[in-house]
């Protein structure tokens, strides 16, 4: 393979308890190591057996190397920038030398973490694909005794079940890159893990075992779909090494099957579950493009269990544009080469791929699958300032008193004016990433119980409902924004279809602040909207769903830019990990951690942390990572300019529960 490799071992044995840096600056950092390689050197023991064992394997020995370490040190400096452009021409895949290097430094890193706490890996287990098909059975027949859901929603999720069951017996195994494309509320995550499930036991048959990662953009829908993908398994809340939730507030508690009598400590869980050991992951993106992407040792080690997998990306079009020519090359190369299966969930598919490059699963519902449940009321070609919005909100209220009401907003601030200046006698609720996690939950939890009920009520919200949140209102309002995101919204309402869509109207408006600037430009900037005025002010109202996505991802993807793309794929061509630090799935530049001592809870944990931060080394961290769950539970992230006189204490903005009014508002959060 060239000079590359050497160098990229001497990388991956430099880095494996850091993060990896370019090639010229790991070699100017050997060459600065001389005296420290020629002291390690010196104390190495048994040198003719290590001879024996590098002769068998026609590698130079060992006491060569020791009288050369100067010499050898210089030439591998003096051989970098040739060998990092020469591998680019050097391999039938430019990008092999950089998943090269990423995959056996989590071979490294994995096995050096595990022999180190001498902990031995789980036994792989199985899970059945026909407990999935009990359970699926079992909803369904509860749902058509229902009174209040369209006969055709319950068709057509058991059309996707039984058309998914079907493709996974028949399907190429040569075709790994997939899609499943269906209408919001039609069972795709249930149906997509049936698949997953029954592809592995057909994969099984020729030797393999491949785990299953689902991967969802928030962390609302993998509590909600966590909890439904264990329940259809049949897999108790203690078995980890069955299914495995990973993401920031995951509690660090593995645990094994009921018969097993094994308990771990924190920080052997923590190994177990950062490597990934269990049949079915559920994780985040930005922990599963990370741990591709990433330059970190700690983000890199799961990688090589994720080789040979089945990974469902759902709510694929949270990805951004700007970033869709990176992820296509990305998922290219690993299917190809790491033999991982990718399917991609939505009910908007992106034009991530080519259609020569990606097989859809679910061919076009027939027009009686798709039927309308929502009818747009297009109101976006007159911008309207946000106090005669609010005049608007409040005619619609009152002409529908017994209805409930999705209103989704751009920005925090006008959500939370919008909500305190509806003063209707109708129940009214906020919910941002304003609230901390802990009371955002709650506040959900309400909702759901009350819309249930078929009480009418208001949610004024951000955009933290749009995906995943199985919630179900008459009508929805919502401040302009990329058509998926429109139709994530329209996905909350009439979800089951039990109305007629005119009943079920989503109106959308332009809406301006005080100082006349569009607010959604200022979220998502003028091209993705300018894309949506294009579409959205097409002759026509009732525009189903589909249509307007593969309309809006048609003007996306011909006027987008791959600059930012390719600017990656270069980086990963060069080796260059630094320049790979640019990739971020969530832009929180500008923005600070603030801790909110909410309630006597978050008091006590406050000072639990507090407390650890005396502590040293292992037993600082390991006392975190007990706190970890709770902790984040009561943080959240604010723009810097709008922290007012908090100060930074130890690594967070706190405010105590002595200042609790003057910063935080229950019902809306952080005053900005």
């Amino acid at each position: 393979m060239g000079k590359i490799v050497p160098i990229c071992a001497q990388m991956i044995v430099q880095s494996h308890h850091g993060a990896l840096k370019s090639p010229i600056a790991a070699a100017s950092k050997l060459y600065g190591s001389k005296d420290l390689l020629r002291k390690q050197a010196s104390v190495i023991q048994n040198i003719d057996e290590l001879d024996s064992c590098l002769e068998e394997m026609r590698m130079p020995s060992f006491n060569g190397f020791h009288s050369k370490i100067d010499n050898l040190v210089m030439d591998l400096a003096k051989a970098v920038p040739v060998a990092v452009h020469e591998q680019r021409n050097k391999f039938g895949n430019s990008f092999f030398p950089f998943f090269m290097t990423n995959l056996f430094l989590s071979v490294l890193v994995d096995a050096d973490r595990m022999d180190a706490a001498q902990l031995p890996f789980p036994k792989r287990e199985v899970v059945r694909a026909k407990d999935v098909e009990a359970y699926v059975r079992l909803i369904s027949e509860h749902a058509k005794k229902l009174k209040d859901i369209d006969e055709n929603i319950i068709e057509g999720r058991d059309l996707l079940f039984e058309t998914l069951s079907k493709e996974a017996s028949t399907i190429s195994l040569d075709s790994k890159i997939l899609s499943i494309t269906a209408p919001t509320g039609y069972g795709k995550t249930l149906a997509g893990i049936h698949f997953a499930i029954k592809l592995r036991e057909r994969l099984s048959s020729h030797g393999l075992n491949p785990r299953i990662i689902y991967v969802a953009p928030l962390l609302s829908i993998l509590d909600q779909n966590a909890e439904v993908i264990r329940r259809s398994l049949g897999i108790q809340l203690d078995q980890s090494n069955l299914l495995l939730i990973h993401h920031h507030l995951a509690e660090m508690n593995y645990s094994l099957t009921e018969e097993s009598e094994e308990s771990f400590t924190t920080l052997n869980s923590e190994l177990l579950i950062e490597g990934w050991n269990a049949e079915i992951i559920i994780t985040t993106f930005i922990q599963f493009f990370y741990s591709i992407l990433g330059n970190r040792a700690s983000q890199l080690r799961k990688l090589h269990n994720m080789t040979g997998s089945i990974v469902l990306l759902d709510e694929v079009q949270a990805i951004p544009h700007e970033y869709w020519g990176l992820i296509r090359e990305v998922i290219g190369f690993l299917s190809e080469y790491f033999n991982i299966y990718f399917i991609l969930m939505t009910a908007t598919q992106p034009l991530i791929f080519h259609s020569n490059e990606i097989h859809e699963l679910v061919k076009k519902f027939t027009d009686e699958y798709q039927k309308p449940r929502v009818t747009f009321k297009i109101k976006i070609n007159r911008e309207i300032p946000i106090d005669k919005f609010i005049k608007e909100v409040m005619k619609i209220i009152y002409s529908k008193p017994h209805s409930s009401k999705l209103i989704v907003l751009n920005t925090v601030k006008s959500a939370m004016e919008i909500y305190q200046a509806i003063e209707a006698p109708i129940e009214k609720y906020y919910l941002s990433a304003n609230i901390v996690p802990k009371q955002r939950h709650e506040i959900l939890r309400v909702v759901m119980d009350v819309l249930k009920e078929r009480r009418p009520i208001v949610l004024v919200s951000t955009q933290v409902v749009e995906a995943g949140v199985d919630i179900d209102f008459d009508m929805a309002i919502r401040d302009i924004g990329p058509v998926d995101s429109i139709i994530q919204v329209a996905g909350r309402c009439n979800r089951n279809g039990s109305r007629d869509s005119k009943n079920s109207p989503v109106y959308i408006y332009n809406i301006t602040d005080s100082n006349g600037r569009k607010l959604g430009r200022q979220i998502y900037g003028p091209y993705l909207i300018e894309k949506t005025m294009e579409v959205l002010t097409k002759p026509g109202t009732r525009i189903p769903p589909d249509h307007l996505s593969i309309d809006y991802y048609k003007a996306v993807t011909s006027g987008t830019s791959e600059l930012e793309s390719e600017k990656l794929l270069n980086f990963i061509r060069d080796l260059d990990y630094g320049g790979i630090d640019d990739f971020t799935l969530v832009d929180e530049q500008g923005y600070v951690s603030v801790y909110i001592e909410l309630d006597q809870e978050a008091e006590h944990v406050w000072h639990s942390y507090e407390g650890l931060l005396d502590m040293q080394g292992l037993q600082a961290k390991e006392e975190f990572l007990k706190l970890r769950k709770f902790f984040y539970n009561y943080v959240i992230n604010v723009p810097k300019d709008d922290i007012a006189d908090l100060h930074a204490m130890k690594g967070f903005y706190h405010v105590s529960r002595d200042d609790l009014h003057k910063f935080y508002d229950f019902e809306t959060g952080f005053r900005r």
